[in-house]
């Protein structure tokens, strides 16, 4: 009998708490999301947090671990992995998503610009395989492009799957509009307006922008 107590009284809290599946948490003025990771242990439930954070000096080596699994050591061939490495970051919409304080997920961007007008790469966005299939890239997308919209960016583009990206709004402005240095897949040249008409214009080739600064400047 106090087994299914115990089961019961476990099933009501894993309802309350899916109610409340996440939730913003406002601290020294950057916001931070966390999700609720629901578990069990015998007859006792087990409940931890998921937090997503603005990345620091601290979490660099495990990004970069992250990234040389996830992505392999092929990554530093591709072009659009290359055009990245010469550009400065744009930190406070870095952001990482840690479990436990281990970081499983990552997202950065890079300032650039197309015939004077200023913008962002998005990329990399990595997530380790074992939390894949579970939300984590398109909330890091989400919050991300939420902040980028608030500080007063105007586009994003990447290089990517359609089938993918277009979840947060991505698209395909056309073939030949726009190119980067380097054999790319134009087809996978998405953009998304965080303004309204802010990609009527565009045309040309992606160049480094001048805002931003390198992740080890400080």
């Amino acid at each position: 009998m106090r087994f299914f107590f115990f089961v019961f009284r476990n099933l009501l809290v894993c309802f309350f708490w899916v109610i409340i599946y996440f939730f913003w948490v406002i601290r020294g003025g950057a916001a931070r999301l966390y999700l609720v990771k629901i578990g069990f242990a015998g007859c006792n439930m087990v409940v931890s947090l998921v937090s997503f954070k603005c990345e620091q000096a601290c979490h660099h080596q495990a990004v970069d671990a992250l990234h040389g699994s996830v992505l392999g050591a092929d990554r530093f061939s591709r072009p659009s992995f290359l055009f990245r490495s010469g550009l400065a970051c744009v930190p406070d919409l870095c952001y990482v998503v840690l479990d436990e304080g281990k970081v499983f997920g990552s997202i950065r961007y890079a300032p650039v610009h197309i015939c004077e007008h200023d913008g962002l790469m998005l990329g990399p966005l990595v997530v380790h395989p074992f939390y894949t299939e579970r939300g984590y890239g398109v909330a890091l997308m989400r919050l991300t492009i939420d902040l980028a919209r608030q500080k007063g960016h105007k586009w994003i583009f990447l290089v990517g799957d359609l089938s993918y990206y277009t979840r947060v709004g991505f698209r395909f402005l056309g073939e030949g509009r726009i190119f980067l240095p380097g054999p790319v897949d134009l087809h996978r040249v998405l953009f998304l307006e965080l303004v309204p008409g802010a990609a009527d214009d565009l045309s040309g080739e992606v160049k480094p922008g001048h805002l931003g600064r390198s992740f080890f400047d400080d």
